[in-house]
């Protein structure tokens, strides 16, 4: 999968917002927290596997989810779908932050078939 930026803010003290990819194990339903002072985990505390990404380094970056999906396909797993999840920082003493709006990805999926895979 390729994941390129096409929009960031462009504030000086502004810092990229993407923390990386989520293989869900199971349905994961986003909420919003009625409470805006709320802690909220990063990676994030949806089910599945954490791939994360640095984003600070480029505007496009190429994610191999190959052994996750082949521990879907191989254990005959139902497939959830992935999400994308944002950096939360804080400060000692500060609560986590996250921007709204502050970056715009266009993901592609690119798939190889098992008869194209050299051993």
């Amino acid at each position: 999968m390729t994941i390129q930026r096409q929009w960031q803010k462009t504030e000086s003290t502004y810092k990229p917002s993407l923390g990386g990819v989520v293989v869900l194990s199971q349905d994961a339903t986003c909420v919003q927290n009625p409470d805006p002072n709320a802690q909220i985990a990063s990676p994030p505390s949806m089910p599945g596997t954490v791939v994360p990404i640095n984003a600070s380094k480029g505007t496009m970056w190429e994610v191999d989810l190959t052994q996750q999906y082949q521990n879907i396909v191989q254990h005959n797993r139902p497939d959830y779908g992935l999400m994308l999840y944002p950096v939360l920082e804080s400060s000692p003493g500060e609560r986590a932050r996250s921007y709204q709006n502050a970056e715009c990805y266009k993901v592609t999926p690119v798939f190889r078939f098992a008869k194209d895979i050299k051993p």
